[in-house]
C-alpha cells in the first residue's frame, strides 16, 4: 500500500481481501463512519431485510463489491461486551456452505449529549454492527429453501 492511500482505502482493500479468502485474512474491525458511508448512512432504500434484532443494509465499495452490513438493535447485545465479544468469536468459526461469512464488524461506544428531564447530560451510545459477505438474487432463506 501507498502512502498516498487513504484509511478508506486500505479498509476497502482488506474487505475485498477477506472476500475473496476468509481463511487467509483476518477478520476487519470497521469504525463506524466507514459503515454510515457504504450504507449512504443506513439509508432505507438499502435495506435488505429486518430481523427481531437488527435490521441489515446493503453496503457497496468503491469497486463495487457489496456487503452485507447488520446493524444491531437488540438491547441484551447492546453494551454487553462480553456478549458481543463472544457472538463475533463464534461467528468466525462458523465455516459451511449454507452460512454467509463475517467479514467484518463494529463495536464503537460514544458520548453523546443529550437532554434527559429538562437537563443535558452524556450518555453512552453503543453501536454494534456485523458485516458479511453479500448473496445477491433474495433473502439467504430463499436461498436454502
Amino acid at each position: 500500500m501507498g502512502s498516498g492511500a487513504t484509511k478508506r482505502e486500505i479498509l476497502e482493500k482488506k474487505l475485498e481481501k477477506r472476500l475473496q479468502d476468509p481463511k487467509t485474512e483476518p477478520l476487519i474491525s470497521l469504525p463506524l463512519d466507514f459503515l454510515e458511508d457504504i450504507t449512504c448512512g443506513f439509508f432505507t432504500e438499502r435495506e435488505l431485510g429486518r430481523g427481531a434484532c437488527g435490521v441489515v443494509y446493503k453496503g457497496v465499495l468503491r469497486s463495487g463489491k457489496a456487503i452485507a452490513v447488520k446493524k444491531i438493535f437488540d438491547t441484551h447485545l447492546l453494551g454487553n461486551d462480553i456478549q458481543v465479544k463472544n457472538e463475533i468469536l463464534c461467528l468466525t468459526e462458523v465455516r459451511h456452505q449454507n452460512v454467509v461469512q463475517l467479514v467484518g464488524y463494529c463495536v464503537e461506544t460514544k458520548l453523546e449529549l443529550v437532554e434527559h428531564s429538562g437537563k443535558h447530560v452524556m450518555a453512552e451510545k453503543h453501536a454494534c454492527l456485523l458485516c458479511f459477505e453479500f448473496l445477491c438474487n433474495g433473502s439467504l432463506y430463499k436461498h436454502l429453501s
